[in-house]
């Protein structure tokens, strides 16, 4: 394999795991993130519409969505690089 192809691979392998850890972590946060603020969206809709508690939860599953779908990009991309 070429250089090319794995650019960090000169580097030393504890180096190449922090990095792999961090960017496992960062999917979990992109998961919290986006529920979080498809739930706050939601509920501040509620608040001002009076329709307690469908777009909190409507905020909830799509959220969840967005989330599930960045993690599983940013999964793809990680499998691309190896």
């Amino acid at each position: 394999m070429t250089k090319r192809q794995h650019p960090n691979r000169d580097d030393p392998p504890g180096r190449a795991s922090a990095a792999r850890y961090l960017a496992f972590s960062g999917m979990g946060l992109v998961l919290v993130a986006t529920v979080g603020v498809g739930i706050g969206i939601g509920m501040w809709l509620d608040s001002r519409l009076g329709t307690t508690p469908w777009l909190a939860a409507a905020g909830l599953l799509l959220g969840a969505a967005a989330g599930f779908l960045e993690m599983w990009q940013m999964a793809s991309r990680m499998a691309d690089d190896e």
